[in-house]
């Protein structure tokens, strides 16, 4: 509401005051309002629990409702749980369109020991792929990663952790079959993203969970 209303508050401030009265009268209402506006819409789209990940993984074991906010310890994830030894988030926002099928962007934090400092990332090939985030510099080929961009720092992580991650083939989540995206190691932290097309089931949460968590133990 906000929102709409600011471009007609600052539209009447400068229609309508009175030309003897202060430039800036009434000019801080339409600005507050139009900061709250922007502030509400962001707030909406990161910290919107989607219901259908919260209803697949609620089923789960395990599963429970995060600690959500922006200045809340889970941030912007909804769900969290213990998987394969380590504490997972997750969050996921509806990218449907009106005439089209239903789709899911769907991301899972894991923690990571990461003593190292290792830094890893893979995504598919092509520029339009690349995360959107600082990322380290491209790595030589890594087995079972092939048609993806794999970056590490140092150099042999890549090949060290990220192998196991597929070399089951199409049971793998890190392919085309559950929508994989990219993955990124930083600090203590492997987030993995995937676009789900269709829906999201309790089974295929399931494997996502525990492959992603098994990747974010064995960095180590």
């Amino acid at each position: 509401v906000a929102l709409i209303a600011s471009p007609f508050v600052l539209l009447t401030h400068f229609l309508v005051t009175p030309p003897a009265a202060p430039f800036w009268a009434g000019l801080p209402q339409g600005l507050f309002l139009l900061a709250a506006g922007v502030y509400g819409l962001w707030y909406s789209v990161r910290y919107r629990r989607n219901e259908e990940l919260a209803e697949a993984a609620l089923k789960l074991p395990g599963f429970a409702p995060a600690d959500s906010g922006p200045a809340r310890p889970d941030g912007k994830y909804s769900v969290k749980a213990s998987a394969a030894g380590t504490d997972v988030w997750l969050c996921a926002t509806d990218i449907s369109r009106r005439h089209g099928p239903r789709r899911l962007d769907l991301e899972i934090a894991c923690r990571a020991d990461n003593p190292g400092g290792v830094r890893l990332a893979a995504y598919p090939e092509g520029v339009f792929n690349r995360p959107l985030r600082s990322l380290p510099p491209v790595s030589g080929p890594v087995p079972y990663w092939d048609w993806y961009t794999v970056r590490s720092e140092p150099a042999g992580a890549a090949e060290k952790y990220l192998p196991a991650a597929k070399k089951d083939g199409v049971r793998s989540v890190f392919g085309e079959r559950c929508g994989f995206r990219f993955l990124v190691l930083e600090g203590d932290r492997l987030v993995c993203s995937f676009r789900i097309e269709g829906g999201l089931s309790r089974g295929l949460l399931s494997e996502i969970v525990d492959q992603a968590a098994r990747l974010a133990v064995s960095i180590r």
